[in-house]
């Protein structure tokens, strides 16, 4: 008998029911795990306060195969003020507007990443300026290409200014390029060589056993 691709409703359903016991949980990953929705993060982010770390991360390659919505950015925001780590990627249901609700009420967010994620290269100086922590914003390949070094000046230009008016501080990734190199003032570029290296840590820290979440000590 095959694995179990999908789900159902009751399943699902029974799994967000104890998740929910789970109120010292800081760090829950339940990326295409199951069929979960806006509902579903309605009603288990309440009982998660101390969750610093959330992976929703919906299906590659089938991103209007997830069913949170705006609305479920909105539950993250209202009830996940104190988040690191945000990965949600894949969720093709969700606007500027979802990101929006997010990044303005998350003031601790560390690391977020949005591959895939309906949102104009335009919007990207207002996603990586907002939230006064960020240090990672992973993002699709809106438009640029630095891997072959056929990027369209405009769009190249964007990403700069982007970077340039967090001061260096934010590193941009996109998901098939990996980080985007920018021109930097020498300050600038070590404030984005210390972002990188905090972000290795935390990396690293990511598969340590004895470590409940990965920016433990690193902040």
């Amino acid at each position: 008998m095959g694995r179990q691709l999908e789900w159902s409703a009751s399943e699902s359903n029974d799994i967000v029911t104890k998740l929910c016991q789970l109120t010292n949980l800081v760090s829950l990953d339940i990326a295409d795990s199951f069929a979960i929705s806006d509902s579903h993060l309605h009603i288990l982010l309440p009982n998660l306060s101390r969750l610093r770390c959330l992976g929703i991360e919906g299906r590659f390659g089938d991103i209007h195969h997830s069913q949170v919505t705006d609305v479920g950015f909105q539950a993250i925001a209202d009830y996940c003020p104190r988040i690191l780590s945000l990965n949600a990627s894949y969720l093709g249901n969700v606007t500027i507007d979802g990101v929006r609700k997010v990044i303005r009420k998350c003031h601790d967010i560390i690391e977020l990443e949005l591959g895939e994620v309906d949102f104009e290269l335009q919007h990207l100086k207002e996603i990586v300026t907002t939230p006064p922590k960020l240090r990672l914003f992973r993002c699709g390949n809106i438009g640029v290409s630095t891997r072959y070094g056929n990027s369209n000046p405009r769009d190249q230009r964007l990403m700069e200014q982007a970077v340039q008016a967090t001061e260096g501080r934010v590193v941009i990734c996109t998901l098939g390029d990996g980080k985007i190199d920018v021109s930097l003032s020498s300050p600038h570029k070590m404030n984005q060589d210390q972002s990188m290296d905090m972000l290795e840590r935390a990396h690293r820290q990511q598969f340590d056993p004895l470590i409940c979440q990965q920016w433990e000590g690193i902040i």
